[in-house]
């Protein structure tokens, strides 16, 4: 392999690299400001009952069960929990937003209230992660070819 094909595939991977890194910036950006846009939702504490878990190959143990506001206006059964297992007929805190962008409604989910604020400032964070990684890359790159 010759120095040119070496610097040529180089290149191709610097591309994919930041076209990846792009995608995922416009996704947190979209995610951010629309959770921004839509603004504070109307939220419901209440107590998450779980009856079991789902699993599946990436998180393994999702808990299901059941989530009852506290005025007992809404209940829902067969629903996630955002957060870790509290056992088979375990009981704990859970905030349900029905409605906004991304709402809980769509995704079938309760937060658990350490959770139920990442909602608003997680995305801008993962905003600002990407565009750190980008210049990180760009300036680091830039010195490489100017050695």
């Amino acid at each position: 392999m010759t120095r040119n094909s070496r610097t040529v595939w180089r290149l191709i991977g610097h591309v994919v690299a930041y076209a990846i890194m792009g995608i995922l910036l416009a996704v947190a950006l979209v995610v951010a400001v629309g959770i921004s846009v839509s603004g504070p939702q109307p939220s419901y504490s209440g107590i998450f009952t779980q009856a079991g878990c789902d699993f599946d190959g990436r998180t393994g143990c999702l808990p299901v069960g059941t989530s009852v506001s506290e005025d007992g206006s809404i209940v829902q059964h067969r629903i996630h929990l955002d957060g870790w297992s509290v056992g088979k007929g375990g009981t704990v805190g859970a905030i349900y937003t029905p409605t906004g962008f991304s709402n809980d409604a769509e995704n079938n989910i309760v937060h658990l209230p350490v959770w139920a604020a990442a909602r608003y400032w997680s995305p801008w964070a993962l905003v600002g992660f990407f565009i750190g990684m980008i210049a990180y890359w760009a300036r680091k790159w830039r010195r490489r070819v100017q050695s």
